[in-house]
Protein backbone atom coordinates (compact mmCIF):
# COMPACT_ATOMS: atom_id res chain seq x y z
CA UNK A 1 0.00 0.00 0.00
CA UNK A 2 1.41 3.39 -0.96
CA UNK A 3 -0.03 6.68 0.21
CA UNK A 4 1.07 10.20 -0.59
CA UNK A 5 -0.19 12.95 1.70
CA UNK A 6 0.14 16.64 0.99
CA UNK A 7 -1.31 19.72 2.63
CA UNK A 8 -0.33 23.26 1.60
CA UNK A 9 -1.50 26.77 2.60
CA UNK A 10 -0.42 30.55 2.22
CA UNK A 11 30.16 20.30 30.79
CA UNK A 12 30.22 23.31 31.97
CA UNK A 13 32.70 21.64 34.17
CA UNK A 14 36.28 22.57 35.09
CA UNK A 15 38.75 20.07 33.68
CA UNK A 16 40.29 17.80 36.23
CA UNK A 17 43.01 15.26 35.61
CA UNK A 18 41.54 11.82 35.31
CA UNK A 19 42.78 9.29 37.82
CA UNK A 20 44.52 6.25 36.44
CA UNK A 21 41.56 3.95 36.91
CA UNK A 22 39.23 6.26 34.99
CA UNK A 23 41.72 6.63 32.18
CA UNK A 24 42.04 2.89 31.89
CA UNK A 25 38.28 2.43 31.81
CA UNK A 26 37.78 5.09 29.15
CA UNK A 27 40.61 3.76 27.03
CA UNK A 28 39.16 0.26 27.28
CA UNK A 29 35.73 1.55 26.31
CA UNK A 30 37.17 3.54 23.42
CA UNK A 31 39.07 0.47 22.19
CA UNK A 32 35.91 -1.64 22.20
CA UNK A 33 33.95 1.04 20.33
CA UNK A 34 36.81 1.37 17.86
CA UNK A 35 36.55 -2.29 16.97
CA UNK A 36 32.76 -2.13 16.74
CA UNK A 37 32.57 0.99 14.60
CA UNK A 38 35.64 0.63 12.42
CA UNK A 39 33.47 0.68 9.32
CA UNK A 40 31.53 3.74 10.52
CA UNK A 41 34.24 6.19 11.46
CA UNK A 42 37.77 5.79 12.78
CA UNK A 43 38.06 7.08 16.32
CA UNK A 44 41.13 8.28 18.11
CA UNK A 45 42.96 5.79 20.27
CA UNK A 46 43.65 8.26 23.01
CA UNK A 47 41.15 9.61 25.50
CA UNK A 48 39.50 12.85 24.46
CA UNK A 49 39.64 15.72 26.92
CA UNK A 50 37.41 18.51 28.10
CA UNK A 51 38.18 22.16 27.47
CA UNK A 52 36.99 25.13 29.47
CA UNK A 53 37.29 28.63 28.04
CA UNK A 54 37.79 30.90 31.03
CA UNK A 55 38.40 34.27 29.35
CA UNK A 56 38.57 35.91 25.95
CA UNK A 57 42.25 34.86 25.64
CA UNK A 58 42.75 31.77 27.78
CA UNK A 59 41.36 28.31 28.34
CA UNK A 60 42.18 25.17 30.30
CA UNK A 61 43.18 22.02 28.41
CA UNK A 62 44.41 18.93 30.23
CA UNK A 63 44.78 20.97 33.43
CA UNK A 64 47.09 23.47 31.67
CA UNK A 65 46.33 27.06 30.72
CA UNK A 66 46.50 27.52 26.96
CA UNK A 67 45.95 30.47 24.62
CA UNK A 68 42.54 30.54 22.97
CA UNK A 69 44.11 29.89 19.58
CA UNK A 70 45.14 26.40 20.78
CA UNK A 71 43.90 23.58 18.52
CA UNK A 72 40.47 22.51 19.80
CA UNK A 73 39.72 19.75 17.30
CA UNK A 74 40.63 16.87 19.61
CA UNK A 75 38.38 17.81 22.52
CA UNK A 76 35.44 15.77 23.75
CA UNK A 77 33.58 18.78 25.14
CA UNK A 78 34.07 22.54 25.14
CA UNK A 79 32.53 24.92 27.67
CA UNK A 80 32.51 28.72 27.49
CA UNK A 81 31.99 30.12 30.96
CA UNK A 82 29.32 32.63 31.94
CA UNK A 83 30.19 36.20 31.03
CA UNK A 84 33.16 35.32 28.81
CA UNK A 85 33.46 37.71 25.86
CA UNK A 86 35.44 36.55 22.80
CA UNK A 87 36.44 39.19 20.23
CA UNK A 88 38.30 38.47 16.98
CA UNK A 89 38.43 41.93 15.27
CA UNK A 90 37.39 40.64 11.85
CA UNK A 91 38.87 37.14 12.05
CA UNK A 92 36.70 34.04 11.94
CA UNK A 93 35.89 32.03 15.06
CA UNK A 94 35.15 28.30 15.12
CA UNK A 95 34.69 25.50 17.62
CA UNK A 96 34.26 21.79 16.88
CA UNK A 97 33.61 19.03 19.43
CA UNK A 98 30.87 16.49 20.17
CA UNK A 99 29.41 18.64 22.94
CA UNK A 100 29.68 22.42 23.11
CA UNK A 101 28.18 24.60 25.83
CA UNK A 102 27.95 28.39 26.02
CA UNK A 103 26.88 29.39 29.50
CA UNK A 104 24.65 32.40 30.13
CA UNK A 105 25.84 35.88 29.13
CA UNK A 106 28.79 34.55 27.10
CA UNK A 107 29.41 36.31 23.78
CA UNK A 108 31.36 36.10 20.53
CA UNK A 109 32.00 39.28 18.51
CA UNK A 110 33.84 38.98 15.19
CA UNK A 111 33.22 42.35 13.47
CA UNK A 112 32.50 40.64 10.16
CA UNK A 113 34.35 37.36 10.68
CA UNK A 114 32.55 34.04 10.29
CA UNK A 115 31.28 32.14 13.32
CA UNK A 116 31.16 28.35 12.99
CA UNK A 117 30.07 26.09 15.85
CA UNK A 118 30.06 22.37 15.05
CA UNK A 119 28.79 19.92 17.63
CA UNK A 120 29.87 16.64 16.08
CA UNK A 121 32.25 13.82 16.80
CA UNK A 122 35.71 14.07 15.32
CA UNK A 123 38.17 11.65 13.82
CA UNK A 124 41.93 11.93 14.21
CA UNK A 125 43.15 14.96 12.33
CA UNK A 126 40.09 17.03 13.08
CA UNK A 127 37.80 15.97 10.20
CA UNK A 128 34.13 15.82 11.11
CA UNK A 129 32.22 12.56 11.32
CA UNK A 130 28.90 11.51 12.80
CA UNK A 131 29.31 8.65 15.26
CA UNK A 132 26.11 6.90 16.24
CA UNK A 133 27.04 5.87 19.76
CA UNK A 134 27.65 9.42 20.95
CA UNK A 135 25.07 12.15 21.37
CA UNK A 136 26.08 15.45 19.83
CA UNK A 137 24.86 18.73 21.26
CA UNK A 138 25.21 22.50 21.08
CA UNK A 139 23.75 24.02 24.23
CA UNK A 140 23.51 27.81 24.30
CA UNK A 141 22.46 29.40 27.59
CA UNK A 142 20.36 32.48 28.20
CA UNK A 143 21.45 35.92 26.97
CA UNK A 144 24.26 34.55 24.83
CA UNK A 145 25.34 36.63 21.81
CA UNK A 146 26.82 35.46 18.50
CA UNK A 147 27.50 38.69 16.62
CA UNK A 148 29.14 38.67 13.19
CA UNK A 149 27.79 42.10 12.24
CA UNK A 150 29.93 44.71 10.53
CA UNK A 151 28.80 48.35 10.46
CA UNK A 152 31.32 49.29 7.73
CA UNK A 153 31.08 46.33 5.35
CA UNK A 154 29.92 42.76 4.86
CA UNK A 155 28.84 40.75 7.87
CA UNK A 156 30.22 37.29 8.49
CA UNK A 157 28.19 34.12 8.11
CA UNK A 158 27.04 32.22 11.19
CA UNK A 159 26.66 28.44 11.11
CA UNK A 160 25.55 26.11 13.92
CA UNK A 161 25.57 22.38 13.18
CA UNK A 162 24.87 19.46 15.51
CA UNK A 163 22.35 16.69 16.19
CA UNK A 164 20.59 18.79 18.80
CA UNK A 165 20.77 22.57 19.11
CA UNK A 166 19.27 24.41 22.06
CA UNK A 167 19.34 28.22 22.10
CA UNK A 168 18.49 29.76 25.45
CA UNK A 169 16.02 32.55 26.10
CA UNK A 170 16.83 36.12 25.05
CA UNK A 171 19.94 35.15 23.11
CA UNK A 172 21.03 36.99 19.95
CA UNK A 173 22.37 35.63 16.66
CA UNK A 174 23.22 38.64 14.52
CA UNK A 175 24.80 39.04 11.08
CA UNK A 176 23.93 42.57 9.87
CA UNK A 177 26.11 44.32 7.31
CA UNK A 178 26.50 47.98 6.42
CA UNK A 179 23.40 47.56 4.24
CA UNK A 180 20.92 44.79 3.56
CA UNK A 181 22.88 43.41 0.61
CA UNK A 182 25.85 42.81 2.94
CA UNK A 183 23.96 40.90 5.61
CA UNK A 184 25.48 37.52 6.40
CA UNK A 185 23.74 34.17 6.00
CA UNK A 186 22.67 32.33 9.16
CA UNK A 187 22.38 28.54 9.05
CA UNK A 188 21.18 26.45 11.98
CA UNK A 189 21.21 22.77 11.08
CA UNK A 190 20.41 19.72 13.23
CA UNK A 191 21.41 16.41 11.66
CA UNK A 192 20.94 12.92 13.10
CA UNK A 193 21.21 10.18 10.51
CA UNK A 194 22.33 6.57 10.49
CA UNK A 195 24.30 6.03 7.30
CA UNK A 196 24.81 2.26 7.29
CA UNK A 197 21.58 1.15 5.66
CA UNK A 198 22.32 -1.39 2.93
CA UNK A 199 18.83 -2.61 1.98
CA UNK A 200 19.61 -6.23 2.94
CA UNK A 201 17.74 -7.41 6.01
CA UNK A 202 20.49 -9.25 7.85
CA UNK A 203 22.72 -6.21 7.64
CA UNK A 204 19.93 -3.78 8.47
CA UNK A 205 18.93 -5.81 11.51
CA UNK A 206 22.54 -5.87 12.69
CA UNK A 207 22.69 -2.12 12.17
CA UNK A 208 19.48 -1.73 14.12
CA UNK A 209 21.00 -3.60 17.05
CA UNK A 210 24.40 -1.89 16.92
CA UNK A 211 23.04 1.65 16.73
CA UNK A 212 20.68 1.01 19.63
CA UNK A 213 17.35 1.58 17.91
CA UNK A 214 15.81 -1.52 19.47
CA UNK A 215 16.61 -0.19 22.90
CA UNK A 216 14.91 3.19 22.49
CA UNK A 217 17.92 5.25 21.41
CA UNK A 218 17.05 8.90 20.92
CA UNK A 219 17.37 9.23 17.14
CA UNK A 220 16.31 12.86 17.01
CA UNK A 221 17.39 16.08 15.35
CA UNK A 222 16.09 19.14 17.16
CA UNK A 223 16.39 22.91 17.00
CA UNK A 224 14.91 24.80 19.93
CA UNK A 225 14.96 28.60 19.64
CA UNK A 226 14.31 29.96 23.11
CA UNK A 227 11.75 32.54 24.13
CA UNK A 228 12.69 36.11 23.23
CA UNK A 229 15.69 35.09 21.12
CA UNK A 230 16.58 37.26 18.10
CA UNK A 231 17.99 35.95 14.82
CA UNK A 232 18.83 38.72 12.34
CA UNK A 233 20.70 38.37 9.05
CA UNK A 234 20.51 37.78 5.31
CA UNK A 235 19.37 34.33 4.16
CA UNK A 236 18.21 32.46 7.27
CA UNK A 237 18.00 28.67 7.11
CA UNK A 238 16.80 26.48 9.98
CA UNK A 239 16.60 22.76 9.33
CA UNK A 240 16.37 19.43 11.13
CA UNK A 241 17.10 16.14 9.38
CA UNK A 242 16.84 12.65 10.88
CA UNK A 243 16.48 9.06 9.76
CA UNK A 244 18.24 6.16 8.08
CA UNK A 245 18.44 7.02 4.36
CA UNK A 246 19.36 4.20 2.02
CA UNK A 247 22.91 4.11 0.67
CA UNK A 248 24.12 2.11 -2.32
CA UNK A 249 20.60 0.71 -2.75
CA UNK A 250 21.00 -0.40 -6.39
CA UNK A 251 24.27 -2.19 -5.74
CA UNK A 252 23.01 -4.00 -2.68
CA UNK A 253 19.81 -5.06 -4.44
CA UNK A 254 21.92 -6.66 -7.18
CA UNK A 255 24.18 -8.34 -4.64
CA UNK A 256 21.20 -9.52 -2.58
CA UNK A 257 19.36 -10.95 -5.59
CA UNK A 258 22.44 -12.76 -6.88
CA UNK A 259 23.23 -14.17 -3.45
CA UNK A 260 19.63 -15.36 -2.94
CA UNK A 261 19.69 -17.20 -6.28
CA UNK A 262 23.03 -18.76 -5.46
CA UNK A 263 21.89 -20.01 -2.05
CA UNK A 264 18.67 -21.40 -3.56
CA UNK A 265 20.53 -23.34 -6.25
CA UNK A 266 22.84 -24.71 -3.59
CA UNK A 267 19.90 -25.71 -1.40
CA UNK A 268 21.30 -23.66 1.47
CA UNK A 269 19.72 -21.05 3.75
CA UNK A 270 20.04 -17.48 2.52
CA UNK A 271 22.74 -16.12 4.77
CA UNK A 272 21.72 -12.55 3.92
CA UNK A 273 18.36 -13.20 5.52
CA UNK A 274 17.21 -14.92 8.70
CA UNK A 275 13.97 -16.66 9.79
CA UNK A 276 13.19 -14.03 12.43
CA UNK A 277 13.43 -10.38 11.39
CA UNK A 278 12.76 -7.40 13.63
CA UNK A 279 13.35 -3.73 12.94
CA UNK A 280 12.32 -0.57 14.76
CA UNK A 281 13.15 2.92 13.54
CA UNK A 282 11.92 6.13 15.18
CA UNK A 283 13.54 9.21 13.62
CA UNK A 284 12.29 12.56 14.87
CA UNK A 285 12.96 16.04 13.47
CA UNK A 286 11.57 18.98 15.40
CA UNK A 287 12.01 22.75 15.09
CA UNK A 288 10.50 25.08 17.68
CA UNK A 289 10.46 28.87 17.74
CA UNK A 290 9.71 29.82 21.34
CA UNK A 291 7.30 32.50 22.48
CA UNK A 292 8.27 36.05 21.45
CA UNK A 293 11.30 34.84 19.50
CA UNK A 294 12.12 36.85 16.38
CA UNK A 295 13.64 35.93 13.04
CA UNK A 296 14.33 38.85 10.68
CA UNK A 297 15.82 38.33 7.23
CA UNK A 298 16.72 40.89 4.56
CA UNK A 299 16.43 38.02 2.06
CA UNK A 300 14.59 34.72 2.59
CA UNK A 301 13.72 32.39 5.47
CA UNK A 302 13.75 28.62 4.95
CA UNK A 303 12.55 26.32 7.75
CA UNK A 304 12.53 22.61 6.97
CA UNK A 305 12.04 19.51 9.17
CA UNK A 306 12.70 16.23 7.33
CA UNK A 307 12.46 12.67 8.61
CA UNK A 308 13.13 9.43 6.71
CA UNK A 309 12.60 5.88 7.94
CA UNK A 310 13.40 2.69 6.01
CA UNK A 311 12.62 -0.78 7.37
CA UNK A 312 13.40 -3.14 4.50
CA UNK A 313 14.17 -6.84 4.64
CA UNK A 314 13.15 -10.49 4.68
CA UNK A 315 12.52 -13.30 7.10
CA UNK A 316 13.25 -16.51 5.18
CA UNK A 317 13.37 -20.27 5.77
CA UNK A 318 14.55 -22.58 2.98
CA UNK A 319 15.09 -26.09 4.25
CA UNK A 320 14.45 -29.66 3.22
CA UNK A 321 11.84 -30.14 5.97
CA UNK A 322 13.69 -33.09 7.43
CA UNK A 323 12.88 -31.72 10.85
CA UNK A 324 9.22 -31.39 9.94
CA UNK A 325 8.68 -27.76 10.85
CA UNK A 326 9.65 -24.48 9.24
CA UNK A 327 8.85 -20.86 10.07
CA UNK A 328 9.52 -17.27 9.10
CA UNK A 329 8.37 -14.31 11.20
CA UNK A 330 8.90 -10.62 10.46
CA UNK A 331 7.96 -7.66 12.68
CA UNK A 332 8.76 -4.19 11.37
CA UNK A 333 7.84 -0.96 13.16
CA UNK A 334 8.49 2.64 12.11
CA UNK A 335 7.50 5.90 13.79
CA UNK A 336 8.73 8.93 11.84
CA UNK A 337 8.08 12.53 12.89
CA UNK A 338 8.78 15.93 11.36
CA UNK A 339 7.26 18.89 13.24
CA UNK A 340 7.64 22.67 13.08
CA UNK A 341 6.11 24.79 15.84
CA UNK A 342 5.83 28.59 15.91
CA UNK A 343 4.81 29.51 19.46
CA UNK A 344 2.55 32.41 20.48
CA UNK A 345 4.23 35.78 20.03
CA UNK A 346 6.95 34.41 17.74
CA UNK A 347 7.64 36.58 14.69
CA UNK A 348 9.17 35.42 11.38
CA UNK A 349 9.71 38.27 8.89
CA UNK A 350 11.60 38.40 5.58
CA UNK A 351 11.93 40.75 2.64
CA UNK A 352 11.64 37.78 0.28
CA UNK A 353 9.93 34.41 0.41
CA UNK A 354 9.33 32.45 3.60
CA UNK A 355 9.06 28.68 3.36
CA UNK A 356 8.08 26.51 6.33
CA UNK A 357 7.97 22.81 5.49
CA UNK A 358 7.77 19.41 7.13
CA UNK A 359 8.31 16.20 5.20
CA UNK A 360 8.28 12.52 6.16
CA UNK A 361 9.25 9.54 4.01
CA UNK A 362 8.27 6.34 5.81
CA UNK A 363 8.83 2.91 4.25
CA UNK A 364 8.22 -0.66 5.33
CA UNK A 365 8.96 -3.49 2.90
CA UNK A 366 8.79 -6.87 4.62
CA UNK A 367 8.72 -10.36 3.14
CA UNK A 368 8.24 -13.42 5.35
CA UNK A 369 8.72 -16.64 3.41
CA UNK A 370 8.99 -20.27 4.52
CA UNK A 371 9.44 -23.04 1.93
CA UNK A 372 9.93 -26.77 2.50
CA UNK A 373 9.92 -30.07 0.58
CA UNK A 374 11.34 -28.58 -2.57
CA UNK A 375 12.62 -31.94 -3.77
CA UNK A 376 16.28 -30.96 -3.63
CA UNK A 377 16.72 -33.24 -0.63
CA UNK A 378 14.53 -35.82 1.17
CA UNK A 379 11.02 -34.61 1.91
CA UNK A 380 8.83 -34.99 4.99
CA UNK A 381 5.12 -35.84 4.62
CA UNK A 382 4.41 -34.32 8.03
CA UNK A 383 6.07 -30.98 7.22
CA UNK A 384 4.29 -27.93 8.66
CA UNK A 385 5.05 -24.36 7.68
CA UNK A 386 4.30 -21.11 9.48
CA UNK A 387 4.93 -17.66 8.05
CA UNK A 388 3.79 -14.35 9.53
CA UNK A 389 4.50 -10.70 8.90
CA UNK A 390 3.38 -7.47 10.59
CA UNK A 391 4.21 -3.96 9.45
CA UNK A 392 3.24 -1.07 11.72
CA UNK A 393 3.87 2.41 10.32
CA UNK A 394 3.22 5.74 12.07
CA UNK A 395 3.80 9.10 10.38
CA UNK A 396 3.53 12.60 11.81
CA UNK A 397 4.23 15.62 9.62
CA UNK A 398 2.84 18.73 11.27
CA UNK A 399 3.30 22.50 11.00
CA UNK A 400 1.69 24.40 13.87
CA UNK A 401 1.60 28.19 13.65
CA UNK A 402 -0.01 29.01 16.98
CA UNK A 403 -2.31 31.88 17.86
CA UNK A 404 -0.55 35.21 18.38
CA UNK A 405 2.45 34.37 16.18
CA UNK A 406 3.19 35.91 12.78
CA UNK A 407 4.86 34.83 9.53
CA UNK A 408 5.23 37.85 7.22
CA UNK A 409 6.90 38.33 3.84
CA UNK A 410 7.28 41.96 2.84
CA UNK A 411 7.58 41.41 -0.92
CA UNK A 412 7.46 37.66 -1.49
CA UNK A 413 5.29 34.68 -0.64
CA UNK A 414 4.67 32.65 2.48
CA UNK A 415 4.54 28.91 1.84
CA UNK A 416 3.49 26.48 4.55
CA UNK A 417 3.59 22.84 3.49
CA UNK A 418 3.34 19.50 5.31
CA UNK A 419 3.91 16.37 3.22
CA UNK A 420 4.36 12.66 3.79
CA UNK A 421 4.95 9.59 1.64
CA UNK A 422 4.08 6.24 3.23
CA UNK A 423 4.83 2.78 1.85
CA UNK A 424 3.76 -0.23 3.90
CA UNK A 425 4.20 -3.57 2.14
CA UNK A 426 4.07 -6.95 3.82
CA UNK A 427 4.32 -10.10 1.71
CA UNK A 428 3.81 -13.47 3.39
CA UNK A 429 4.46 -16.77 1.65
CA UNK A 430 4.39 -20.34 2.94
CA UNK A 431 4.85 -23.44 0.78
CA UNK A 432 5.16 -27.12 1.56
CA UNK A 433 5.67 -29.05 -1.66
CA UNK A 434 5.10 -32.72 -2.38
CA UNK A 435 3.82 -34.52 0.72
CA UNK A 436 3.72 -31.59 3.17
CA UNK A 437 0.99 -31.63 5.77
CA UNK A 438 0.00 -27.96 6.23
CA UNK A 439 0.98 -24.34 5.69
CA UNK A 440 -0.28 -21.41 7.76
CA UNK A 441 0.39 -17.83 6.66
CA UNK A 442 -0.64 -14.54 8.23
CA UNK A 443 0.12 -10.96 7.31
CA UNK A 444 -1.17 -7.52 8.23
CA UNK A 445 -0.26 -3.86 7.83
CA UNK A 446 -1.14 -1.03 10.20
CA UNK A 447 -0.76 2.54 8.94
CA UNK A 448 -1.46 5.77 10.81
CA UNK A 449 -0.62 9.09 9.14
CA UNK A 450 -1.10 12.54 10.63
CA UNK A 451 -0.27 15.29 8.11
CA UNK A 452 -1.41 18.76 9.07
CA UNK A 453 -0.83 22.47 8.65
CA UNK A 454 -2.41 24.31 11.60
CA UNK A 455 -2.73 28.09 11.53
CA UNK A 456 -4.63 29.42 14.55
Amino acid sequence: MRRIHKMVSNGSRKFQSLIGEQKTARKSSRRVMNELFTEMAPLEERVLMATEIISSTQMIVDAETKPLIYDLTDQDSITINSGVSIMTNGDSFSLAAPNITFNSNASVFTSGGEITITGKSLTAGGSISNVNHRKNLINIGQNVAFNASNSSGAAGEIELTSANISIGANSRILASGANSTQDGAITISAESENNLTFGVNAWMQLEDLVTGQMFGKDNSATVDVGAGTQIVGGVVSVQATSGNPLKWENWTNLIGSAASAGFALAGKPNLLSIPIAFQYWSPKSEITFGSNSQVFSSSTINVNATSESNAIGKASWFESAKQGFGFAVGLFFTDATANVTVAPGADLQASGNITVASNVTNTIELEAMSIQNRGISPTNPDAINLSAGIGSLITNSVINVQAGSSVISQSGMVNLGATATDTNKVKVKGKTYRDGLATVSFGTVLTNANVLVIVD
